[in-house]
């Protein structure tokens, strides 16, 4: 179904909105304090997971982006639950599998278009190394020891960094893309462009909330790490809040006891 099948979201697109910042970070803890050791066990399964991924040659690191967006999913929602009232279980965690084939194009889409706008970035830096260095990398996955003897990679002149503005604005405007696909039933495509209009209305709003949710997860990974057990599920919460708050979802009554088939709106 095209965006124009939306009209909630179609007058986001043409009207715009009003992004509340700070609502945002509240709500979004306030939606982890109702649930904490659900987010933590969430937390700690999805680690899990990565951990027996890298574990595996070749295969394990080419499906860790799919598999750990699709359990990602479970973060919102849990929190959508939370938000409406609804029991979570730890079994919402495998709820995005019910989306996977739409998650998986999404996510296959988004690596081919900022690579494709990329392009003038990975030309400008052909001759530093770090092709040859990331190619290593790859090649001797699950040697550890040879890794560790690649030491750090090739340093590249932040100038370069400027040719990376196109892939800058799409990985904040496409942030809400899986939320889309999980909350209104989109295509990959559809929910892709449906984020990246709405987004672009408040696009350096947004960014500023993912700074501040990036310096958290930062102070979180200071804290020997431990500190992102509640970090990296707090941002889904505070992402989530977003989203719910612009696109209408608290208007939206489901008395229903599963959620989980009553996920995608009308």
């Amino acid at each position: 179904m095209p965006i124009s099948d939306y009209p909630k979201v179609q007058n986001l697109i043409n009207s715009g909105y009003e992004f509340r910042f700070s609502h945002y970070l509240d709500t979004g803890w306030k939606l982890f304090q109702q649930t904490p050791g659900l987010f933590i066990g969430g937390f700690i399964a999805l680690m899990l997971f990565i951990f027996a991924l890298v574990f595996i040659p070749i295969v394990g690191i080419i499906a860790l982006p799919f598999i750990a967006t699709i359990i990602s999913i479970g973060f919102y929602i849990v929190a959508h639950k939370n938000a409406t009232q609804t029991n979570a279980e730890f079994n919402d965690f495998l709820g995005g599998f019910q989306f996977t084939k739409e998650i998986v194009l999404r996510v296959i889409a988004t690596f081919i278009i900022t690579t494709i706008v990329s392009i003038p970035y990975y030309i400008a830096i052909w001759d530093t190394g770090y092709f040859d260095w990331y190619m290593n990398l790859f090649q001797n996955w699950g040697d550890w020891e040879s890794i560790a003897g690649l030491g750090n990679p090739p340093e590249v002149s932040p100038v370069y960094n400027l040719l990376q503005i196109p892939a800058y604005y799409l990985s904040i405007a496409y942030v809400w893309s899986d939320l889309f696909i999980l909350f209104k039933g989109m295509s990959f495509w559809d929910a892709m462009e449906a984020s990246r209009q709405v987004v672009t209305k408040k696009w350096f709003n947004m960014l500023g909330l993912v700074i501040v949710l990036v310096l958290i997860a930062l102070v979180g990974a200071l804290l020997c790490g431990l500190g992102l057990i509640v970090a990296i599920p707090l941002m889904s919460c505070v992402i989530y809040a977003s989203f719910a708050d612009v696109v209408g979802l608290y208007d939206v009554e489901d008395t229903q006891d599963d959620i989980l088939d009553h996920l995608v709106e009308d």
